[in-house]
């Protein structure tokens, strides 16, 4: 690559995720009666599927798995991702199983037209090509969105969500929902208080759960601290899924377990 072309892809990225973020928004006015809080898995580890599921069970919650079809079945640096038979289980425990595309490659790099085929991949994948369920929710891989993605996806999903921190109250874009990374407890804390000052919905996301995690993941005593802070707080800690019928003063949907049984087949890939 020459080295104008490496110092122009970051800028040009980082104002097509600005531009993303800022328009073609999608709202929806929050008419929730108290805050809500949703903890969501990107990828999703193994031990996101069997730790992280544990813990939200222990306190009688759950929560969203963002999976994306090519690393299922697999490993990668982090360790083993999760299997088709673990999102089955989770599914039918009442956890949402939602897309975070087949292929796990920022969205520019699709066109409009592969992106649809990729989401409809992994649908299959994880629910069965033979399935009348769907995916309902949508997580950009790697907090890169574009205007032709939030167009095409907005259209296809119930929300999007991504990576940029803050709390979704008022005017809410469905198309680019905020979250805020799980890493520290005194963090949550505060995102929490702030939640609940302004009515609102915070969406914690993370992704492996083990006592030495990756970068990007938490430890289960982070975790079940920030669950047990959520708790006490007294927000509705709901699902991505339930959480956007809430906001919007709907009828909870019921949880779906319809996902494909384990021996169904889709072609993995190389993990990351």
């Amino acid at each position: 690559m020459q080295p104008h072309a490496m110092l122009w892809r970051p800028l040009a990225d980082r104002c097509a995720r600005l531009a993303a973020r800022s328009l073609f928004r999608r709202t929806i006015r929050a008419r929730n009666e108290r805050a809500v809080i949703s903890f969501t898995f990107d990828d999703i580890d193994a031990t996101a599927a069997t730790a992280g599921a544990a813990i939200l069970e222990k306190y009688g919650i759950r929560g969203t798995f963002y999976v994306a079809g090519r690393f299922l079945e697999l490993s990668g640096r982090k360790g083993p991702f999760a299997s088709r038979e673990d999102c089955r289980r989770l599914a039918e425990r009442g956890h949402e199983i939602a897309c975070h595309t087949y292929s796990h490659v920022p969205v520019r790099r699709l066109s409009g037209q592969q992106l649809r085929a990729d989401v409809a991949r992994n649908s299959a994948c994880v629910l069965g090509s033979d399935s009348v369920a769907t995916l309902e929710s949508f997580a950009f891989p790697y907090n890169a969105p574009t205007l032709t993605a939030k167009r095409i996806l907005s259209q296809t999903f119930t929300s999007c969500r991504g990576g940029v921190p803050g709390i979704n109250s008022g005017e809410i874009d469905r198309a680019f929902l905020k979250a805020v990374v799980l890493d520290d407890k005194d963090l949550a804390q505060k995102w929490i208080d702030a939640a609940v000052a302004v009515n609102g919905w915070l969406i914690f996301f993370t992704h492996d759960v083990k006592p030495c995690p990756s970068p990007h993941g938490c430890t289960p005593d982070l975790l079940e601290a920030a669950v047990a802070l959520a708790v006490r707080s007294g927000a509705e800690v709901l699902a991505v899924r339930e959480a956007v019928a809430r906001v919007r003063g709907l009828p909870e949907p019921q949880p779906a377990s319809a996902v494909a049984p384990a021996d169904a087949r889709c072609t993995g890939g190389a993990a990351r």
